[in-house]
């Protein structure tokens, strides 16, 4: 019985954490807002859905802004956005506040449709008269590019099913081997 248990613990314990250990060890996917600072004024983009483009799949920009010296306000701004690939202006206009306030981004979405390329965002901010801010411009880098074919990406939850269902297997040799004992 006592070498039955050795066993268990020499071979499925070990085997269990190593699992576990490649889980933790796992590279997972990204999703991050994008940062950009000018003086005092901080800003994030954001890609709707997920921070991550796909191209020919209309989209909403949203921008996510900050400011150390409390004294931004988009809608004491004239802010404009400009979108651009290679040598192409793609987009540009004035930034929008939200239409709700319940909104956790500073900016109304900008509807976007992407293609595969490497795009410039550009931010060109001014203070209106009476406003106490400096002028500012944020730029960002964004590649798109094309999303994996379908069932070529091998997903974490696809992963963690295997796992459980190889623990769950381990598990019951392991209470099947100390039972026997």
């Amino acid at each position: 019985m006592i070498g039955t248990r050795l066993l268990f613990f020499r071979l499925v314990l070990p085997a269990v954490a190593l699992a576990s250990l490649a889980i933790v060890c796992m590279p997972m996917k990204a999703s991050a807002h994008y940062p950009a600072s000018s003086g005092t004024i901080d800003a994030e983009l954001h890609i709707d859905p997920q921070d991550n483009p796909t191209p020919g799949v209309p989209q909403k920009i949203y921008f996510i802004f900050s400011d150390s010296s409390d004294s931004f306000s988009l809608k004491n701004c004239q802010c404009n956005l400009s979108i651009g690939i290679g040598n192409q202006l793609q987009f540009y206009g004035p930034l929008q506040p939200p239409s709700t306030q319940l909104s956790v981004y500073s900016t109304a979405g900008i509807p976007f449709t992407f293609n595969q390329g490497l795009y410039h965002f550009e931010i060109a901010g001014q203070a209106l008269s009476g406003e106490v801010f400096a002028p500012f411009d944020l730029s960002w880098n964004l590649q798109v590019n094309q999303p994996p074919a379908a069932g070529s990406d091998f997903s974490v939850s696809t992963f963690l099913s295997f796992f459980a269902a190889i623990a769950a297997v381990m598990l019951v040799i392991g209470l099947v081997v100390l039972a026997v004992d």
